[in-house]
């Protein structure tokens, strides 16, 4: 997976690539770099697969290298989940829940979808810091010796031997 970078060299704007490994390579499992909730995924759903990650990391209680990734995948969830809140509310907007089921899920238990409890869930899981923009690497251009033809100094032809 590959994430685009930007910066600038000399005043000029530049793109680049970076590649981030989905488990603890240069940056955190990412699953949305949108700031915005998922279109597709309610809250309930978010919640949901939280709970099956965490599950299977459960499934490697002696295996820690086993069980990190469902763990990083979880933390990820959560920040997902995080997403739908209010920074002033405890509890998520009613349009955190696209299906009836959800909104009944959250009627029947509100506790499950406080949003301290969510944060405190996420703070207990690992997280892989984000990964801090590396700067690209520029080549200096090549000069020409004042002995040459004008080619530059790597020209492989036409040079006398």
């Amino acid at each position: 997976m590959f994430e685009m970078k930007s910066g600038e060299i000399a005043g000029h704007p530049i793109r680049w690539f970076e590649k981030v490994e989905a488990f603890g390579g240069s940056g955190a499992p990412s699953i949305s770099a949108s700031e915005s909730p998922s279109k597709l995924i309610d809250l309930s759903g978010w919640l949901t697969l939280v709970s099956l990650f965490q599950e299977q990391a459960r499934a490697h209680p002696n295996e820690k290298a086993k069980a990190r990734p469902f763990e990083l995948m979880a933390s990820a969830c959560l920040e997902e989940a995080l997403k739908f809140y209010d920074a002033d509310n405890d509890l998520p907007p009613e349009d955190a829940f696209f299906f009836t089921a959800s909104r009944k899920r959250f009627v029947d238990r509100p506790e499950l979808f406080t949003r301290q409890r969510l944060i405190n869930e996420r703070n207990a899981l690992p997280r892989v810091p984000a990964a801090q923009p590396s700067a690209p690497t520029v080549k200096p251009e090549a000069s020409t010796p004042p002995e040459s033809s004008g080619k530059p100094s790597w020209w492989p032809f036409g040079k006398k031997r």
